[in-house]
């Protein structure tokens, strides 16, 4: 995945990485392959709600 998503960063594409859980880790590789293509990456939390059990 992360080939696939320097190649779009790369052509100057638009792109939104959703992953859930990524670990401090996963998350700079992620952050320095956005830096190295002249982006700046957005890290945005979302909360939800458990789903009620039946």
């Amino acid at each position: 995945m992360r080939c696939e998503l320097g190649e779009l960063l790369k052509d100057r594409e638009p792109v939104v990485v959703d992953h859930g859980f990524l670990d401090p880790a996963a998350r700079e590789r992620y952050r320095a392959l956005f830096e190295n293509h002249g982006f700046r990456g957005k890290q945005v939390h979302v909360e939800a709600e458990p789903a009620p059990r039946p």
